[in-house]
């Protein structure tokens, strides 16, 4: 295993983050939401999602890019704790990495992508996905900083850059299952739309006591 790894990280990316998808939207589907009969679209949507960009976009990004970035990453991380501690150009570097994952790649990539690729598999535009993402960009967001920002910090100090999509695969586990819960169109959505349908509803009320 750990040969294939060094030998094929891409493709070690690629799949561990797909069947991650898969495996996080069947157990939210059966636990969370309680259906007796799978979503496949929505279980395709993970899929996909956790393919490309999970898998192989990410692959490409802290494996290919940013090592061309930061030219030091690589040897940055194979350092002994003392050794960085002793580097502040590498630990620029892994706040360069870190400003581009969470500025970009978390902040203004992420949910769009997911997004779209959730409404083309529904039978969608691209536009609607667009505009669901800036409906909900800023608890998006900030969710996703929360989980990411203090991961990453590690991540890009301690692991080997071609098995840093496949580690953060690992530790999304969790959020992905989030994702499928609050987004993946079951159980969360519902509770959110209702919750904006009451508070619609309160307004409405406190303005009509205020005309009378």
């Amino acid at each position: 295993m750990l040969r294939f790894a060094r030998e094929r990280p891409a493709t070690l990316a690629i799949g561990v983050c797909s069947l991650k998808g898969a495996a996080c939207d069947v157990l939210v589907q059966k636990l969370a939401d309680r259906t007796t009969h799978l979503d496949w679209t929505r279980v395709a949507v993970f899929t996909l999602f956790g393919g490309v960009f999970s898998g192989a976009w990410q692959y490409m990004l802290f494996s290919r890019i940013m090592p061309a970035i930061v030219p030091g990453a690589a040897a940055f991380v194979a350092k002994p704790l003392r050794d960085k501690l002793r580097d502040p150009a590498g630990m620029r570097g892994v706040g360069v990495q870190l400003a581009i994952e969470n500025g970009i790649n978390n902040a203004l990539l992420y949910f769009p992508c997911f997004y779209v690729i959730q409404e083309a598999l529904r039978g969608g535009r691209v536009s609607q996905g667009l505009a669901r993402y800036r409906e909900n960009w800023r608890a998006d967001v900030a969710d996703i900083l929360r989980v990411f920002a203090p991961f990453q910090l590690v991540n890009f100090s301690l692991t080997p850059v071609h098995l840093r999509p496949t580690a953060t695969a690992a530790v999304s586990f969790c959020w992905t299952c989030y994702v499928s819960f609050s987004r993946g169109g079951g159980g969360g959505e519902r509770v959110a739309a209702i919750a904006h349908r009451e508070d619609a509803g309160r307004a409405s009320a406190a303005v009509e006591r205020g005309t009378e």
